[in-house]
């Protein structure tokens, strides 16, 4: 701990002192003290000039008390007591160097530590024998530097256990033999040039190695101490004297009792080693003033508990709600830290505004403008010059929404938006009652008006209807020829492309299903067409067989619609099948002779459980790719209990079922095979009942028409 004292000034000497050595020899004890001119002896306040030398160092032999070696500016001399005297042996005259530090190693060689090396003297005769003369017999010296291994700039030299060490600008060497290397016994800091050492001092009694160094990798100086710790290393003490380390130390004096005294330019500085350091000791940091706007001070350093006691704690009563006006707020503090306030540091953060700690700084106030409405804490904690941080301050405050942005304002801008919308409306809802009354005359005049052409539209549909239901043949002329026979034809509108022809020629009933393109009332009038074809060609001209009668048709359909085949021209047509039934006697057996011929649609045969394709050729009849090739004519001899079936395709494409896909040939041709122990007149029943449950929710898209015969 760092203790002031009082000092007594001694009259008599006027000039700078550069060291002090209390003498004892035998039974006579004085204080000497050099200065820049003389040698004083202190005994009390009884003070003599000894001799006109101006020393650095005063170094008091440990072979021979009586001398006392002198490190001059400019050589080294020495001085002895010789009873109640005191004699000058002079210098070597050898020996010009700024001598500033003197040591005796074991073997009583005196080494000498200068601005350029160290110089090693050795008296003639065994160690400890004294020298009354300075000739040259009586001496010898050797001087070292670079060149043996030192580097360059000035050294210092101790005696550490018997053991010289030298200390440099690139940290402590030892000698072994003529040559000097780093001694790295005190830690490799001091070894390999970190620390380049100005001063050095063993304190003999405690065994510290006192230092005062520049620390080149963090270009400062440091003072502070190297001592032994358990594990034999040492560890460089410098905690206890940052507030010092800012000026360069340039004396140490080791008092003893754990006692040192040391001092540069900013003074003299007792240690003692057996007092507690401040730098373990917590402290706190306070909240100064809180200011708000220019110069209103909100509060002053000063809180009390509940029992009116002083406090560090803010009292409840001091927390004020600020009206948002006075939303600028500035906080001093400071820390009950005061070993070095100048090197103090602090973080501050104000929470429900900053998102983290500001950064360490030794500015000593915040500074908040036009902070938002809400409710802060102000959070500060100090960081003194042993990195020890203190404990935490706050301070807590509320800034108050303005008028116009509290709840009963809000109430307000409700009110007023209600009144508002409810004016606008109760405004233009005059006029827009009126423009619908307009406009809804309007609908309903359009809507009466396009009701009437509908009407007009569906009567015409419907008696087109009726005109083509006039012109198919009577379903009963079928069952009157065929008993065991059914017609389903459901159109998808009101009018349909597919119909269906049959009639008898020349012993031969010819039976037609056809698909014309298209449906609805397009369908309509490419079957009036083709059911003009089909009575021309089949009834008019001569019938050959199917085939013929197809290719003749195809002829009139590309020739009533003007088809050239050439591109983006309409591609209109029919699909059909189109059968002709013959009975044949041969001998007394009674033969039924079935001739096909397809345009894209099949024919299929059951005979004993097996379904049996007529298929039809891949070309409608109309213009199609330029193809202009024959319809092919197939026969084949029918049994009893055939049955066949003739159709366009939109049974099997229609959508439906649970994911709304067509029902495809597939399934119709299973469904047909699974039918076939029903009469035909259930079976187009059961035709119906199934295309209506596999409709479902879902549209017919098509006409469908299916014609079952048995045979």
């Amino acid at each position: 701990m760092l203790s002031p004292a009082s000092f007594e000034k001694i009259p008599s000497i006027n000039e700078e002192c550069w060291d002090v050595l209390s003498f004892r020899h035998k039974n006579y004890s004085t204080l000497l003290a050099a200065s820049n001119g003389n040698i004083y002896s202190i005994d009390g306040k009884n003070v003599s000039a000894l001799f006109s030398y101006g020393p650095w160092v005063l170094h008091q032999s440990k072979f021979d008390s009586s001398r006392i070696f002198l490190g001059l500016a400019n050589g080294f001399a020495s001085i002895y007591r010789e009873g109640t005297k005191w004699m000058d042996e002079g210098t070597i005259l050898e020996i010009k160097e700024n001598i500033r530090s003197i040591a005796e190693d074991k073997d009583g060689n005196v080494w000498l530590g200068h601005d350029f090396g160290v110089i090693k003297v050795n008296f003639t005769g065994k160690a400890g024998s004294t020298r009354k003369n300075n000739t040259t017999q009586s001496y010898t010296y050797i001087k070292y530097g670079t060149t043996s291994g030192l580097p360059e700039g000035s050294v210092e030299v101790e005696d550490f256990n018997g053991k010289i060490l030298f200390f440099t600008a690139k940290g402590i060497y030892k000698a072994e033999g003529e040559k000097f290397y780093p001694d790295h016994t005190f830690g490799e800091a001091f070894a390999d040039g970190s620390y380049q050492i100005h001063r050095a001092s063993l304190d003999k009694q405690s065994g510290k190695i006192w230092l005062e160094t520049y620390y080149t990798e963090k270009n400062k100086f440091e003072f502070g101490f190297l001592q032994k710790n358990k594990e034999g290393s040492y560890d460089w003490v410098t905690t206890p004297f940052l507030p010092y380390s800012d000026e360069i130390i340039n004396v140490i004096f080791h008092e003893g009792n754990g006692i040192t005294w040391f001092g540069g330019a900013a003074g003299l500085f007792r240690y003692n080693a057996n007092e507690d350091t401040d730098e373990s000791k917590p402290f706190v940091s306070i909240i100064r003033k809180v200011t708000i706007g220019k110069d209103s001070i909100l509060y002053n350093g000063a809180s009390f508990d509940s029992t009116k006691s002083s406090s560090l704690i803010q009292n409840s009563s001091l927390k004020y709600k600020l009206p948002f006006a006075n939303n600028s707020v500035m906080l001093e503090f400071s820390s009950l830290d005061f070993i070095n306030e100048n090197a103090e540091q602090y973080t501050y953060y104000l929470e429900g505004f900053d998102n983290r700690w500001s950064n360490w700084k030794h500015e000593t106030k915040a500074v908040y403008t036009n902070l938002p409405e809400g409710n802060y804490i102000f959070h500060v904690k100090a960081k003194n010059m042993f990195n020890q941080e203190s404990s935490e301050a706050m301070y807590e405050f509320v800034i108050l929404p303005p008028w116009y942005r509290t709840w009963w304002a809000y109430v307000l801008y409700i009110l007023l938006s209600i009144g508002f919308i409810w004016g606008i409306v109760t405004y233009f809802s005059h006029g827009l009652k009126r423009i619908i009354r307009e406009r809804t005359a309007e609908v309903v005049k359009q809507k009466e008006e396009i009701e009437y052409k509908n009407r007009n539209i569906t009567d015409s549909i419907n008696y087109a209807k009726r005109i083509q239901e006039a012109i198919l043949p009577p379903q009963e002329l079928m069952r009157s020829r065929f008993p065991e026979s059914f017609i389903l034809y459901r159109p998808k509108d009101i009018v349909a492309g597919d119909f269906y022809w049959f009639a008898e020629k020349d012993r031969k009933f010819i039976i037609a299903a056809c698909d014309c393109t298209g449906h609805g009332v397009p369908g309509a009038f490419m079957s009036l067409i083709s059911y003009s074809l089909l009575n021309e060609v089949l009834l008019e001209k001569k019938f050959t067989n199917p085939a013929t009668a197809l290719d003749a048709m195809k002829k009139g359909i590309i020739k009533s619609l003007g088809q050239t085949g050439l591109e983006g021209e309409q591609k209109d047509g029919m699909d059909m099948s189109l059968v002709s039934l013959e009975v044949m006697l041969e001998g007394n057996k009674v033969n039924n002779k079935l001739s096909y011929a397809g345009a894209n649609n099949s024919l299929y045969l059951i005979r004993k459980g097996e379904l049996i394709e007529l298929t039809a050729d891949k070309m409608p009849i109309g213009i199609y790719l330029g193809i202009d090739k024959p319809f092919t004519n197939k026969e084949m001899l029918l049994e009893q209990g055939d049955t066949f079936y003739m159709f366009s395709d939109g049974y099997a494409d229609q959508f439906g079922g649970a994911k709304g896909k067509k029902f495809t040939k597939k399934r119709y041709k299973e469904l047909l095979l699974s039918m076939q122990h029903e009469p035909m007149s259930n079976q187009k029943n059961i035709l119906e009942n199934t295309m209506d449950t596999w409709l479902g929710e879902l549209q017919q898209i098509d006409d469908v028409l299916v014609m079952g015969i048995r045979i």
